[in-house]
């Protein structure tokens, strides 16, 4: 169709009004135009403006426009510039978009996001008509009408702004960025600026829901299949996204967060290390340009400071940076701080890391002596103690800070101590015998003889009289210096020091000396000599080497390093030391024969370093080391040559595991064009399988080297070898369970039924049988628990109805009854083997039961059982709290109880209250949403303030009461309370009802724990002393008060046990309006008459009951039901 055909239909259509018919044979023409993209796809918009609702096209042919106006948007050209506004103007007039997204949401979507990468990456020369207040109505359209796509709207929003990072984030320079980095910040302000309402609350809800996927990643998670590891990719790739753009809003608007610091708090606990880092970044700029309310701003640099704790040394060095920042600035705090400034400095200059110890100090001196802040003594006086720091970095660091502070003092400048500079000059002098460190004897003199008595420079020996001029400052500095050093440092200092009343005279000669000389050696020498007076060291032999090596451009430290490593018989292990460090970090400033020893001495270390001699260094146990060796290694030898992997692996030929470990590294390292067949076939002949040598580093370095065509062989082996290993009998079929596991690892597809079924069967029968019987490694055991794990979860998905059975559901019930009821063997190993197992076998309950399939397979009384093993597998407990902070907030709420059980311990208090709270929040804002659809049966199941009714059954249910621990119960019900009601004083009133429920109910507990009628009845008097003192509990807490259950419940137990004694009633001593049941409990009044009389009450109880039952069949079924 020609241009002009087309070109006439489209006038006709831009003047044809909305509802009017279209002529058929142009409508034709239309679809079966494949040329003009601009004019074409503009007669398709005004064909869907004129006959919406009802379009005279199918779905694949809308589809098919959406395309051609992503082409349009994609190719556009100055030239289509009406063209593209005219065709932006139908879609957002129209409303267009809401159609589309119905149709085909992806493609919907990806004009959004062409739309705004095009306004970013717009070019002077090639400008983008459509600016973004056109797109906005489009966008708001969106996210009013649509919610439930909000964050796939969300997504492609902001994916145009995911090319670099903020700019207070890049490391390098942004000049290329700078147009970009304009229009982004244009393009964001203009964003929320107006953005208000429902759209804005939904592109909140998108924007935020992003971060929530982090909670999911389990970066350990090994055992993935091919559609989680694509699926765990992605969701990495969105919270990326999700980074840099929260990045960029902090940068551009930080005023649209407001309200919203609680999901910053949220997400500085993101498991992943290196997007923690650059959140933490963030937070500290949103703290440093936001606008905070003060509360929520105190909240935030609580969160912040807590990573002051984090195990990445970034993220430490982050947080010590910002709150130096914030306590040095000479205005009033905003509240106080939960800690003192100066106890973070300390806590910094305490830490495991050697960078920030010194970076910590470094930052101080910048303070004091740079800015001129004042720095609190506490500081200054664990500087001083940094002296004595186990690393020479630190040291020197904090020596060269108390040589500014002692000659500042000298100098009488105002804030520096008399004490302080007499402690640190005395302890210096004493730190060069204890350390017994040259070098820190020579930086201590040079600190002595340069910075605190004062430097003489070249230029001053070129003139004899500020050469005087500066001795004689010089020995007035040094007779103030001397009034600060004790007695005997004062003798060590008067016979090291060289500058003295009776070498002024020889100082002068030699200068004349150096006047009068013509000869450049001659004039070197002097120069040398001289130097070594003004720089005194321990020796002055030692003054004149060092002396040489400052005229030669190189430092003392790496100068005599190279010596030593040239003339020395330096151990190995020293020598590689010094060989990693010294690299990249000589510096020749002078050519000639220095430059040609110093490049000899690095071409000894790359020969020396691939000889026999260390190899013996490469074998280490620990992957990360292996890897860092065959990285230098690399880098000094240029490669990693076949032949020298092939001569350390012939020093193994008996450890295969430790051959395989050399492989599988240098296998990474060696040239592409070397890897060729013969040199496969070589390495496959060392890996030749034989019984029980199957490794992971063989699987992986199995996995290196096959092709797709190869696999057949590689399955025939490990087949091979399963068959083998599981004829064994007694302790080696544990090696045949791990290969099993190792090939469902490895190869996914190893999954038939016969051998699936062996395994399970060898696990009940024989493995976890032979693990208590006899001692198993930890890694095998948590293999085996693993694998449990994984098999269970993956079956568990098929598992139809509670009354089929199944191999998963004898599996599961198997662990359930292995975990409540034990042997009878005493026998104290094979107890603490069972124990063991037991709690790892916990762990996987804990894990299985977030599938509901499984938790209806456990009932109430089994349940209670398992709470009870949990709160005595002490050394389990952070490994349950870690399983539960993942899936709490999905778990019934009877789950709910097992950090409370936990907080008993005081080391496992803090992450039991951070589980059950996050639990908590989540529950309620699942609540929060869905309220409107909520029964009065639904909202019992959603809120988490029903679960205060499982901690009182469970606490009733065990020995605690007849035990008489009240201080105990009290505190674990203050722990749930107070967590309940932490921030939402709504759940008080929900709470006390339950508690006033259970008080009332005659029958508190299900009737699934298969007890009778007698023991129910007691239990119900357990469970009603444990609701009076819940009761107790709330009343504290509603009241506001910091309830503490030594001051309440604490006393009401001391007089329980006084009471015992006396025999008299309980309800004497209760506060008024609190009663016990008639008969409260059987220890609550131990005297023997009243334990005869409640004896002949059972009694009559029993027969009264054993009556009723025989006279009335119908009231009893009547009842169980």
């Amino acid at each position: 169709m020609s241009e002009n055909v087309i070109h006439i239909i489209l006038q006709k259509l831009r003047s044809t009004p909305q509802g009017d018919i279209i002529d058929g044979n142009d409508l034709k023409r239309i679809k079966t135009s494949q040329e003009h993209n601009f004019e074409t796809t503009l007669c398709h918009l005004n064909v869907l403006r004129i006959s919406a609702p009802n379009p005279p096209y199918s779905n694949e042919e809308i589809e098919m426009v959406m395309e051609k106006v992503n082409e349009c948007i994609q190719e556009y050209t100055k030239e289509k510039k009406s063209e593209m506004i005219e065709m932006i103007e139908i879609i957002e007039s129209t409303k267009m978009m809401l159609l589309l997204i119905d149709i085909n949401k992806q493609k919907t979507l990806r004009i959004v996001e062409s739309l705004i990468e095009k306004i970013i990456k717009g070019t002077a020369k090639n400008e983008f008509p459509v600016k973004y207040e056109m797109v906005k109505k489009i966008i708001e359209d969106l996210l009013t009408e649509c919610p439930e796509e909000s964050r796939e709207i969300v997504k492609s929003i902001i994916r145009p702004f995911n090319e670099n990072d903020a700019p207070f984030l890049e490391e390098k320079k942004i000049t290329q960025y700078l147009k970009k980095s304009k229009m982004e910040k244009e393009v964001i302000e203009e964003m929320f600026e107006g953005m208000t309402g429902e759209s804005n609350k939904n592109f909140k809800n998108g924007f935020w829901s992003l971060i929530e996927e982090a909670k999911e990643i389990n970066e350990e998670d090994e055992a993935m299949s091919e559609d989680e590891e694509l699926e765990d990719r992605k969701k990495k790739e969105d919270i990326k996204m999700f980074i840099r753009v929260l990045g960029k809003i902090v940068s551009y608007y930080p005023k649209w967060i407001k309200g919203d610091e609680n999901y910053l708090e949220r997400i500085l606990l993101i498991p992943m290390e290196e997007e923690r880092i650059q959140v933490v970044k963030i937070v500290v700029e949103y703290l440093k340009k936001g606008v905070i309310e003060k509360t929520k701003k105190n909240e935030l640099i609580g969160c912040l400071l807590e990573r002051r704790k984090d195990k990445s040394v970034s993220i430490r060095s982050i947080v010590g940076k910002y709150m130096m920042e914030r306590g040095g600035k000479n205005e009033e705090s905003e509240e106080d701080d939960e800690i003192e400034i100066s106890d973070l400095i300390i806590e910094k200059m305490n830490d495991i890391e050697e960078s920030i110890r010194r970076e910590t100090i470094e930052e101080i001196y910048k303070q004091r002596f740079e800015e001129g802040k004042e720095i609190g003594k506490k500081i200054i006086k664990e500087i001083k103690e940094r002296m004595k720091d186990r690393k020479e970095t630190v040291r020197a660091i904090a020596q060269t800070f108390c040589g500014e502070y002692i000659r500042e003092y000298i100098e009488q400048k105002s804030g520096s101590n008399r004490d302080f500079s007499s402690q640190m000059i005395n302890e210096m002098i004493e730190n060069m015998e204890n350390i017994k460190n040259e070098e820190d004897n020579i930086r201590i003199y040079q600190i002595i003889s340069q910075n605190i008595l004062g430097n003489i420079t070249l230029t001053m020996v070129n003139s004899k009289s500020k050469l005087k001029e500066t001795i004689k400052e010089r020995a007035e500095r040094l007779i103030k210096l001397f009034g600060l050093l004790d007695e005997e440092n004062f003798k060590k200092m008067m016979k090291k020091e060289g500058v003295n009343e009776t070498e002024k005279k020889e100082l002068g000669k030699k200068l004349e000396e150096y006047e009068n000389s013509r000869e450049e050696g001659r004039t070197k020498e002097v120069v040398v000599n001289l130097l070594s007076k003004m720089y005194p060291m321990p020796t002055i032999e030692t003054s004149k080497k060092y002396s040489r090596e400052m005229l030669e451009g190189m430092s003392g430290k790496f100068g005599r390093m190279l010596r030593d490593m040239e003339e020395d018989e330096t151990s190995f292990s020293e020598y590689w030391k010094k060989a990693k460090r010294i690299d990249g970090e000589v510096e020749i400033k002078k050519k000639g024969k220095i430059e040609e020893f110093v490049n000899g001495i690095l071409e000894k270390i790359r020969n020396k370093i691939v000889q026999k001699e260390m190899i013996k260094y490469l074998i280490k146990t620990h992957e990360e080391e292996m890897k860092e060796y065959m990285e230098i290694i690399s880098k000094y030898c240029k490669e990693v040559n076949y032949g020298n992997i092939m001569r350390i692996i012939k020093m193994y030929e008996d450890d295969i595991e430790k051959k395989v470990n050399v492989m599988k590294e240098g296998y990474l390292y060696i040239e592409k064009e070397e890897k060729n067949e013969e040199m496969k076939e070589e390495i496959k002949g060392y890996l030749k399988m034989k019984e029980y040598t199957i490794s992971k580093g063989c699987m992986k370095l199995l996995h290196l080297l096959w092709n797709d065509q190869e696999e057949g062989y590689y399955d025939m082996l490990f087949e091979e070898n399963i068959k083998n290993v599981l004829k064994k009998k007694g302790k080696k079929a544990m090696n045949g369970l791990l290969i099993v596991t190792k090939i469902i690892k490895y190869k996914k597809e190893y999954n038939r039924k016969k051998e699936i079924t062996e395994i399970n069967e060898r696990i009940k029968s024989e493995i976890i049988p032979g693990m208590i019987i006899e001692k198993e490694p930890p890694e095998h055991i948590i293999i085996v628990m693993k694998y449990i794990v994984k098999y269970l979860q993956s079956k568990g998905k098929i598992v139809e109805s509670d009354n089929e059975e199944s191999e998963e559901k004898e599996m599961m019930k198997f662990i359930k009854d292995f975990i409540i009821h034990k042997t009878d063997n005493d026998t104290i190993e094979f107890r603490k083997n069972e124990e063991e197992v037991r709690g790892y076998l916990i762990g996987v309950v804990l894990k299985l039961v977030e599938m509901r399939k499984y938790d209806s397979l456990i009932n109430q009384r089994e349940f209670y059982c398992i709470c009870e093993e949990i709160s005595k597998k002490e050394t389990f407990w952070g490994e349950y709290l870690e399983i539960l902070n993942k899936c709490l907030k999905q778990l019934p709420l009877r789950y709910f109880i097992i950090p409370t059980i936990l907080s008993k311990n005081n080391k496992a208090i803090r992450m039991s209250k951070i589980v059950l709270l996050r639990s908590i929040l989540i529950r309620r804002e699942i609540y929060k949403k869905n309220i409107k659809d909520m029964t009065q049966e639904k909202t019992c199941i959603v809120l988490p303030e029903y679960c205060v009714q499982h901690l009182i059954h469970f606490l009733g249910y065990g020995e605690m009461v007849e035990n008489g621990e009240y201080d105990e119960i009290s505190r674990m019900l203050m722990f749930m309370i107070e967590s309940l009601v932490e921030g939402n004083n709504e759940g008080i009133p929900i709470i006390q009802n339950e508690i006033n429920l259970i008080k009332l109910s005659n029958d508190n507990l299900n009737n699934n724990l298969g007890i009778t009628e007698i023991n129910q009845e007691r239990l119900n008097e357990k469970i009603h002393g444990v609701a009076l003192i819940g009761g107790m509990v709330i009343d504290e807490v509603s009241r506001g008060k910091k309830y503490s259950p030594n001051q309440t419940v604490g006393t009401i137990s001391k007089m329980l046990f006084e009471l015992r004694e006396k025999n008299e009633s309980i309800n004497s001593i209760l506060p008024y309006g609190y009663h016990l049941p008639k008969r409260a409990n059987a220890i609550m009044t131990v005297g023997e008459k009243k334990k005869k009389k409640e004896n002949q009450d059972i009694e009559k109880e029993v027969k009264q009951v054993k009556e009723q039952k025989e006279k009335k069949p119908r009231a009893k079924n009547q009842k169980k039901e």
